[in-house]
Formats: structure tokens, sequence, C-alpha cells
């Protein structure tokens, strides 16, 4: 899979891309497609080709993604009393802790992105080859098969064994044997779009768009199960050929990156789609699970908000256009959520990368209509944005300086916890704006 994946991004580089690497710098991507498992071979010579190219974080290699611990964000809450021993509110017990995936990946991009970029840039193509070559082969093991059930949001690979098998003595029809790693199917690639112009930039951007690609890649395996034990034949290639063509893209995609910082060259349009990002189409590294209804157990949805019959709706905010003027606003991207005492969506954001972050917020226009929350924005734990929202003052605009980069936290508390699901949240236009100096 390793290989066949790999010859395809090398084939639909750009041409002055293929005429820098050459046929021989092409093998070598290639060969060191397979190096980071050949890292565990002590004895055949594996691990001494391996170990130069070798990355770690924690004393863990940069190969298997941590999965997202899950229980930190919905249990273990704990009660507050008041000085005569009264409950007065719950707290959430260690939601302050950001997701192992993300600092496990955010150090490893930054890592082989550096070491690509620069050994590729110096002319050192059998280097270059070693590390982007180690980088695609982790992509591609985090997108494809039963890895894709671990690392952001993950699980074990093993799963589905527990889920879907009870009593089966036919292991061969076991989801942990059929699901196994295969290099049948179609790898069909598009264009290659540049992911980020910088390393902060790209290893930002990265962890978001590995995300998505592993939660695409994550709902296929249970189609592709039925589809290989009821030997469905056709829907198995499409399956499989899905799933390599998206893991395929985002190692297109990389590989693109790193040739366009390496020798600063991007298309208009490339730069001019990195120009403003959505902060709600990004990944958050602590974010919490559940929340008021009708969110119970949806949380918060992208682009839309959620009404008490469980039905989408536009994103709206009444918003105070001039002074004791409110107009009702629609928005087509941003976040709606629900209400808890406590919740926290968090963003590592690179220094010198954005110059600022704008939006709205407050209760929805129609559904927060009695709706009681205090919302807060924090960069690097020092709070830069902090509003009561309710009937007689239902939403604000904002914008922040954001070229120092850090910690960015939106907050949002209410004393009604779960219990008033007219705290019905919205999180409107979320921009992060690059800074072009």
């Amino acid at each position: 899979m390793h290989k066949k994946i790999t010859r395809e991004v090398i084939n639909h580089l750009l041409p002055w891309q293929k005429k820098i690497l050459r046929a021989s710098g092409a093998e070598l991507v290639g060969e060191s497609s397979g190096l980071p498992d050949k890292y565990f071979d002590v004895d055949s010579g594996g691990y001494q080709q391996a170990r130069p190219f070798a990355f770690f974080t924690q004393k863990v290699q940069f190969h298997y993604i941590p999965n997202t611990p899950v229980e930190n964000r919905y249990k273990y809450w704990r009660v507050v009393e008041n000085k005569l021993g009264e409950p007065v509110k719950l707290s959430r017990f260690r939601y302050n802790r950001l997701d192992p995936a993300w600092k496990h990946l955010s150090q490893g991009f930054r890592f082989y992105l550096t070491q690509a970029t620069a050994r590729l840039k110096e002319g050192r193509i059998t280097d270059f080859a070693g590390y982007l070559g180690s980088l695609l082969h982790i992509l591609q093991d985090a997108t494809c098969y039963l890895h894709s059930l671990e690392g952001i949001d993950g699980t074990d690979i093993l799963i589905l064994d527990r889920l879907l098998v009870s009593g089966e003595e036919d292991f061969s029809r076991w989801p942990s044997y059929l699901l196994r790693e295969s290099p049948e199917g179609e790898v069909r690639l598009l264009t290659p779009q540049v992911v980020g112009t910088s390393i902060p930039e790209a290893s930002f951007l990265l962890y978001s768009r590995l995300w998505q690609d592993v939660s695409a890649n994550r709902r296929l395996l249970l189609p592709l199960y039925l589809a290989l034990i009821n030997s469905d034949g056709s829907k198995i290639h499409q399956i499989r050929s899905e799933m390599l063509s998206r893991a395929g893209q985002l190692c297109l995609d990389v590989t693109h990156t790193v040739f366009g910082i390496a020798f600063e060259r991007w298309s208009r349009s490339e730069l001019n789609a990195l120009e403003m990002v959505y902060l709600s189409d990004l990944k958050a590294i602590r974010e919490p699970l559940g929340l008021s209804e009708p969110y119970r157990f949806i949380t918060f949805l992208q682009d839309a908000s959620l009404n008490q019959k469980m039905q989408t709706c536009p994103l709206s905010l009444y918003l105070e256009e001039k002074p004791g003027q409110w107009r009702k606003r629609v928005f087509k991207k941003g976040l709606g959520t629900g209400s808890h005492y406590h919740y926290c969506l968090a963003y590592e954001i690179p220094a010198g990368v954005y110059r600022s972050f704008s939006g709205a917020v407050g209760l929805h226009a129609d559904l927060g209509r009695g709706g009681n929350i205090n919302v807060s924005i924090r960069l690097n734990r020092k709070s830069v944005f902090r509003e009561r929202f309710t009937d007689r003052y239902p939403g604000k605009r904002f914008w922040i300086d954001l070229e120092s980069g850090g910690l960015l936290e939106l907050v949002v508390t209410s004393d009604s916890g779960m219990r008033n699901a007219r705290n019905n949240v919205v999180w409107a236009d979320l921009v992060l704006t690059k800074n072009n100096v």
C-alpha cells in the first residue's frame, strides 16, 4: 500500500518539482516510505536504515498517533459546595488537558517538514527522501484501514471485533482480519494544493486536514467490512479506492507544500486560499463532549444551529449595528452549541502567522431567547474579550490581535449548567486573517 500511494504521489507532482527530484530521487522517496516500519527490524539491518530519520516525542516514536482521551470530556464532574456545605455547582475534573494527539502530531509535523524542506533546498536528495518518505508513511497509516480507528477522536484497532463479533468461530471473518492493510484499489489524485507557506502554518493546518481525512476514511470501515463478508467485489473496490485516494491526496498536498516552502513557489490562487481561515473548519485541541439540550449528545454543529426538534437551522444573532439599534444577522459559517457550567474550545495558534481573530458571538436570535450565558475569549490564559449575554444584550462582534499566537480559548459558562435549553449559543464568522508581513 505504501509504495503504491507514494508512487502515485510522485507521478502527480508538478513538472518543475519532478525536474528537481529526477528519477533517482523519486525512487528513493518510494523506498523510504517503508522506513517507520523498518525501525523495529533489529535483526536484518532495517533499524540502521530507519534510525537516522526517526523522531520521538516523549520517548515515543512518531508513527502511530496517540488516541484522544474521551472520558475527561464528559465524565468526572465533582460537586462544589459553599461555606455551609450546600452544593452550588458542578466542576469538571481534569478538563484542562490538551489533546495528546495534537502534542504528538504538531511536534512530529514540524520536525519532518523542517527536515525535508531543508534537505531539499540543500539538494541532499537522499536525506530529503528519507524524511519525506517517513512522513508519508505515517500519514498513510493514520488514514487507512485499521489504523484510521486510532489517533484524533480515536480508539483501539480491535473495537470493531468487540462490537460486531459474538462467539464467531470463523476468525477469518473478524473485522481485525478483514480490514488489514491492502494495496487493492485505485489511487486517483487531483492537482496538488499547498497546505501552508511556512512550517508553522503548514503544521497548524495539517492537523485539521488530517483529522478530516481520518474521520472520512474511518466512516468507510463498517461499509467495507460488510462488503467484504458479503463478497461484494465492486463495492469493495469502490471503498478501497476512495480510502487510498483520500490518503494519497493528503500525501500529495504535503509533498507539494514541502517543495513550495523550500523554493518559495506557490500559485496566486493558493496564496489567496490561505489569506483567511475559518476557525470553525479547524479541529480544536480541547473541546467538551455533551452540552445542554438539544446538543446533549451532539455538543456542537458546524455551520448550523439545532432546534428542540433536532432540526438544523441557520446560525443567527441580534447585533447592535448602532447604539440602541439591533439587527438580526444570519451567518453561513460558524458553530452552534449548547452550554454547561463551563466549556472551552481551545486552539494553539502559531506565532506570526495570523494578524487577527474576529467574529461574533451570543445567543441564537430565535432559539436563544430566555438564555443567560457568560462568554470569554482568552489568549495565553489572559482574557481579551468578556461579555454576558441575555435577551437584553444578545450578541456582540469582536476583533482580537493574534500576531503573538499562543493558546486561544473560547469559553462559555452558565449558572444553570445543562438545564437551560435556551442557552443556544452561536459563534459566527470566526475568521483567522493571515499576517502578510
